[in-house]
């Protein structure tokens, strides 16, 4: 779940960009912009160092997709963070949608919570055997919702990692996202 070398995080980006491919064929639209002003939304993180942001422009007969992502490392802490938008996004969130913020199930293994955070809908899963886990935020409200960002943490706990993706400008993607 976690990252363990610089090299998985280029093997995890690989992977999301085959699901998200493999997305496409719901149809999928992602306004008009490209993934270097999305990555533009993907700034520094205060008290962290930040790799280049990577990402892509999905043109297709079934529609467009933007995708940009970008790691950020303080010490032995690691986050991989990607937005997306297009249909392929809502894939992200299916998993979420039936539940409502303030659901918790505890499990020995692992920690799933649905919160609200700044307004919008966060799904979290963090793993009991290690500081590691998956945010996932919905830009937006309900199935019209035109992104996700998502985010693997590895070396801190899901409150830590909440709070360092709260430097990321969130209302300004969703309103980026939404022309």
């Amino acid at each position: 779940m976690g990252l363990r070398d610089p090299g998985e995080g280029r093997a995890m980006r690989t992977a999301l960009l085959m699901a998200l491919l493999f997305g496409m064929v719901q149809g999928l639209w992602a306004g008009g912009f490209s993934y270097r002003e999305l990555c533009s939304l993907l700034g520094d993180l205060r008290g962290w160092q930040a790799e280049e942001c990577t990402g892509m422009d999905l043109e297709s007969p079934q529609g467009r997709m933007v995708m940009a992502s970008r790691e950020y490392r303080c010490k032995e802490r690691v986050l991989q963070v990607t937005a997306v938008t297009g249909s392929s996004a809502m894939a992200y969130w299916s998993n979420w949608a039936s539940f409502k913020p303030g659901t918790t199930l505890n499990t020995p293994e692992q920690l799933l919570k649905m919160i609200q955070v700044e307004g919008f809908p966060v799904g979290i899963v963090q793993s009991k055997r290690g500081k590691e886990g998956v945010i996932v935020v919905l830009l937006g409200k309900g199935e019209k919702a035109p992104g996700v960002l998502q985010a693997s943490f590895r070396g801190l706990d899901w409150e830590e990692a909440i709070e360092a993706l709260k430097g990321l400008p969130w209302k300004d993607m969703e309103r980026r996202m939404r022309q």
